[in-house]
């Protein structure tokens, strides 16, 4: 992710719950953490801060190992909330065009 976080896997929508700690890399605003707030299909939101030119930024998570689970990609986030954002989920994408990430 970004050039500092090994991509380990891909996480479903099985994989993920609110509550759960997400970052991002964006553009603008660099790397901003927070938590998974709620999930509504294939559409993930976070607390995460973002700024206008952060669109298409990685969405992931953490683990231990120093690597990264890939999620999603930054969407939107409503006018006026920089702590608002929302990511559509990777893993979906992936399955219909029949792709994988390799470790």
């Amino acid at each position: 992710m970004g050039g500092r976080y090994p991509v380990r896997d891909v996480l479903s929508l099985f994989q993920i719950k609110v509550g759960t700690p997400f970052c991002k890399i964006g553009a603008t605003t660099g790397e901003t953490c927070g938590a998974i707030k709620d999930i509504a299909g294939e559409v993930i939101e976070a607390s995460v801060y973002s700024l206008d030119g952060d669109s298409g930024s990685p969405g992931f998570v953490k683990n231990a190992d120093g690597t990264a689970s890939a999620v999603g990609t930054l969407m939107s986030s409503p006018d006026g909330d920089g702590y608002t954002t929302y990511f559509t989920l990777v893993h979906p994408l992936l399955a219909k065009w029949g792709l994988q990430v390799l470790p």
